[in-house]
């Protein structure tokens, strides 16, 4: 017999609604999420948009996508997979290489109204992933429309 156990998300209903709240929002944002290891900052993202898609008021899509802790070229792969699977490759998805076109790729998206969390962007502050950032702010300063990115990090020691 196996047992299995849920586990339903509780707790921090003010840091929820502040988030949700954010995400209702018609313009671009960034927005990040400290704390500790094995908190639930990735599970405060995930219940923030799953609550979200359940609300019928909210016709905002949303993509939250796991960033690697690798290259450039791996990060670009793993974006440009998870928007096929989440079915927006109408979007420039398979033009997606290097770090320049995932961020222009975010661009579009949030253009079109899309919520884009990116977790671990921690990871981003270094290395070969460091010109993302950038990248990203530029991106933003250009979108004219309704956007938001969230992202999901932990404090770098």
């Amino acid at each position: 017999m196996v047992i299995t156990i849920r586990w339903e998300f509780y707790g921090r209903r003010d840091e929820l609604g502040g988030l949700l709240e954010k995400m209702h929002r018609d313009h671009w944002f960034f927005g990040a999420i400290h704390g500790r290891r094995r908190i639930g900052k990735t599970a405060l993202v995930q219940q923030a948009l799953s609550t979200l898609a359940e609300d019928e008021s909210n016709a905002r899509p949303a993509l939250l996508v796991q960033l690697p802790d690798s290259t450039e070229v791996d990060l670009a792969a793993v974006f440009r997979n998870a928007v096929r699977e989440a079915g927006f490759e109408s979007r420039g998805g398979n033009r997606i290489r290097d770090l320049p076109d995932v961020a222009a790729a975010v661009g579009a998206l949030c253009a079109e109204r899309t919520i884009v969390a990116l977790d671990e962007f921690q990871l981003c502050r270094r290395g070969p992933l460091s010109a993302l950032p950038s990248l990203l702010r530029i991106c933003g300063r250009s979108s004219k429309s309704a956007a938001s990115m969230v992202r999901s990090t932990r404090r770098v020691a």
